[in-house]
């Protein structure tokens, strides 16, 4: 059961790419993202 708590796959994955130091244009390109979808994340 998914509760508010709970970060998806691509939120921890966007959250392990700011610990490893990278910026959001960073993490849009690895993860194939867009930049604006990084942000809604890191939000």
């Amino acid at each position: 059961m998914f509760t508010e708590n709970e970060l998806t796959d691509r939120e921890k994955e966007v959250l392990w790419a700011l610990v490893q130091g990278m910026n959001n244009k960073e993490i849009a390109e690895n993860l194939y993202i867009s930049d604006k979808k990084v942000k809604i994340h890191v939000r």
